[in-house]
């Protein structure tokens, strides 16, 4: 088993949405450890042995030099790789966190995804077990509604709402969903062959991310500042609208929030 620990609010949740279930991305793969507090995960890696870091860039000190920082992760819990989480980051920032023991992974990241990105350690383990015990495979069960669920048999209403507005939202209006919520509906399977929740959910978390982003841009002028402040507003209202998208959408399909 290669373990790994995982340091990010969306992932963390990708992996409770599961409820329990193994899923074929998640052989052979032991999460040791998930959260979002940075100290305690300084607190608990040298106890938890993790092969892999995952963790999320905004959990680091964007003030200081990143690679010293990720350096430090992995040699507390002596993990052999590190992955790194951004959405949206200038190149210089990328280069620091691409080294021999770590590298840069775009968010938001699907399990198959991650899986990928482990690939080598997982045939290191592979190949290392293969003459030893046999390694039993977990069973996998689905998430999704089955045909006589609840979800399932609720009629589909709302339709007022399938209509939408055609009015703008305020430029900063408070984020709908969390990370955490976002993380579920990337692993949420509905009981029809649509994956639409789970796309939307990696759009709207990129718009998020990119809305935060646009507020920390460097400006070197007048002009410089008004464009910047004016993808900040249109990426905001684009967030909220497919916020609103969402939710209703999952309404629709009975997929639940919370």
């Amino acid at each position: 088993m290669v373990r790994i620990a995982v340091l990010s609010e969306q992932v963390a949740a990708q992996i409770k949405a599961l409820g329990g279930a193994h899923p074929p991305e998640l052989d052979n793969i032991d999460v040791v450890w998930s959260g979002t507090a940075l100290l305690e995960l300084k607190h608990r890696g040298p106890e938890l042995h993790p092969a892999v870091l995952l963790i999320d860039l905004h959990k680091l000190d964007e003030e200081a030099p990143l690679r010293p920082q990720i350096d430090a992760l992995l040699d507390m819990s002596t993990a052999q790789l590190g992955l790194v989480l951004y959405t949206f980051a200038r190149r210089d920032v990328l280069r620091q966190v691409t080294t021999p023991r770590s590298r840069p992974v775009k968010s938001p990241v699907s399990l198959a995804n991650l899986r990928l990105n482990m690939l080598s350690l997982l045939v290191k383990d592979a190949l290392r077990t293969s003459g030893g015990e046999k390694v039993e495979e977990a069973p996998v069960s689905s998430t999704s509604p089955s045909a006589h669920s609840p979800a399932a048999e609720s009629p589909r209403r709302d339709f007022e709402a399938l209509q939408g507005g055609d009015s703008m939202p305020p430029v900063g209006t408070p984020r709908l969903l969390s990370p955490t919520q976002l993380g579920r509906l990337q692993e949420t399977a509905t009981n029809v062959r649509c994956e639409c929740p789970n796309h939307l959910a990696e759009i709207v978390t990129s718009l998020a991310a990119f809305e935060e982003y646009s507020k920390k841009c460097e400006s070197t002028s007048e002009v410089d500042a008004q464009m910047h402040a004016r993808l900040y507003r249109d990426t905001s209202r684009a967030r909220r609208l497919l916020e609103e998208a969402l939710v209703v959408l999952c309404r629709y399909e009975g997929v639940k929030l919370s």
